[in-house]
């Protein structure tokens, strides 16, 4: 009977201390979770929201630039050598990563220019430009948001130019995260 009152105790040790060695380590284990979110940009134009998503493109087609009608009757405007006068768009840029702005037709690419001329109250313009690809006019490597708020007060103020007739169709392309 003393024996087996031994192998009971003993038993019983044996099970407290495994316990005890698997409370530590689950005690050790750590997790580490990771929320995905998509890369998403928000484009505003005069206070118009006229995009969302990995991809906004601005263009005449889309109603987002107003086009005027050319038509018999109007004169365009031409600069003194002959050639098309500049043209200007400010967007708003919001966005929870990198970003591009890319002009498709390499004529109208190689004129136009990309300028930031103002933000929003919390947001952090990081522009990079060093060597883009052929097409891109304009480079936000982060996200724009500095601190906490919404998208608006995020936002980056970014005024393109071209010399050309038409306007171009101009694509927002979200960099990958």
């Amino acid at each position: 009977m003393r024996g087996a009152k031994l192998a009971i105790g003993r038993a019983f040790m044996v099970g407290i201390t495994l316990f005890g060695m698997s409370l530590q380590a689950m005690a050790d284990t750590v997790y580490r979770l990771r929320f995905a979110q998509p890369a998403t940009l928000i484009v505003w134009q005069a206070d118009r929201q006229i995009g969302q998503g990995a991809h906004v493109i601005v263009s005449p087609d889309s109603g987002s630039a107003p086009a005027e009608f050319i038509g018999s009757g109007q004169l365009l405007p031409l600069s003194m050598d002959g050639h098309a006068a500049e043209q200007k768009i400010k967007l708003s840029i919001a966005s929870n990563t990198g970003f591009a702005i890319k002009i498709d037709d390499p004529v109208v690419a190689d004129s136009a220019r990309a300028q930031l001329v103002g933000m929003g109250a919390n947001a952090a313009p990081n522009v990079a430009m060093p060597n883009p690809p052929a097409g891109i006019v304009f480079v936000q490597s982060e996200k724009t948001a500095q601190r906490p708020g919404s998208a608006e007060s995020q936002a980056l103020e970014i005024e393109l130019a071209w010399n050309s007739d038409l306007p171009p169709a101009i694509k927002i392309i979200a960099l990958a995260p």
